[in-house]
């Protein structure tokens, strides 16, 4: 989630502000920081020194809980007084034991603003709940989960009520799920809810049941569309091997099986004809006949070798005939 994602910038920024002495640099390098991870503020916690991007101080800093445990190792979103929440990882020294606490403030506008997505064209809304169900960030628009209340008064829909029930114990037990419930005007709504790595907390999710089918069906006509384009491409690609094949097939017979003077058949065509004549007749049935052109060299002698191969060429088609 984003709020993991802070936690391990943190983290990062932690490892490198160990490594500056003067405490302008520490400073500016926590500004440059805070803007770029839109903090409200950085501070960095040292023993008795307290270093701070901006001017804006936080009242009782060295008390918050978040403050404490990261002290003792541990990383750690403390939620103060006007609904901000402050980010806190350790800062470790060269011998890898705790020697500072690294934090950083966000407003709950920018916190709510780390619940939206853009998944499902933004109907989603999320909140977050720590192990005991309280809120800790809210969704901009509590009406869908009103919904849920209003089952729960009512107790109209003993299914929804026991997945409450069940959705209370895992949050406990930082186990994930999901479940459906109908809403107010008869909406179909999932929720799903899964624990993520910050103080225990829960993200919960709710997402149209409509929403999703829709994005499903796009999902598999966009599927479709693929499988059939490779089809088709498969199915060209085989064309062209096949008719690859067949033009070198082809090639390869008129090499073997044509005689490229006459365009007749060559000594090794005439032999396999011959064969399978000979194999379907009689003793006897068949004559083979032997010409030779008297004195032929003297035609390519007196009128060059291609007078000599017209004259094969005559001789051939007479033969044919």
């Amino acid at each position: 989630s984003h709020l993991e994602d802070f936690q391990v910038s943190l983290r990062l920024i932690a490892d490198s502000v160990k490594k500056l002495d003067d405490d302008y640099d520490i400073q500016e390098f926590l500004k440059r920081k805070a803007d770029f991870l839109e903090f409200d503020t950085m501070v960095l916690l040292s023993g008795d020194e307290i270093i701070y991007s901006n001017d804006n101080i936080i009242r009782n800093l060295q008390d918050l809980e978040g403050i404490k445990q990261s002290y003792k190792g541990k990383d750690y979103i403390t939620k103060l007084d006007k609904q901000d929440f402050l980010f806190s990882v350790p800062v470790y020294d060269g011998n890898q034991e705790v020697a500072g606490v690294l934090a950083g403030l966000r407003r709950k506008e920018d916190m709510q603003k780390l619940l939206k997505t853009d998944s499902f064209n933004g109907s989603s809304l999320s909140l977050i709940v720590n192990q005991n169900g309280e809120v800790m960030i809210p969704p901009k628009d509590l009406e869908p989960f009103l919904s849920l209340q209003t089952i729960v008064d009512d107790r109209s829909d003993s299914k929804t009520i026991q997945n409450l029930n069940q959705l209370e114990e895992d949050i406990k037990n930082k186990k994930s799920g999901t479940f459906h419930f109908n809403d107010e005007d008869g909406n179909r709504i999932i929720l799903s809810y899964h624990p993520i790595s910050v103080n225990g907390w829960t993200l919960i999710t709710m997402v149209p049941s409509a929403m999703i089918m829709n994005q499903t069906n796009q999902y598999i006509d966009r599927m479709v569309y693929i499988v059939t384009a490779i089809c088709i491409l498969f199915i060209v690609c085989l064309l062209l091997i096949l008719s690859f094949f067949r033009k070198n097939r082809e090639k390869l017979e008129n090499i073997a099986f044509i005689d490229p003077l006459t365009e007749g058949y060559s000594n090794a065509a005439f032999q396999m004809k011959c064969e399978q004549l000979f194999q379907k007749a009689g003793d006897n049935a068949y004559t083979i006949v032997l010409l030779d052109v008297e004195r032929f060299k003297l035609i390519n002698r007196q009128y060059g070798t291609k007078a000599g191969d017209r004259t094969l060429c005559y001789i051939y088609k007479a033969l044919t005939k």
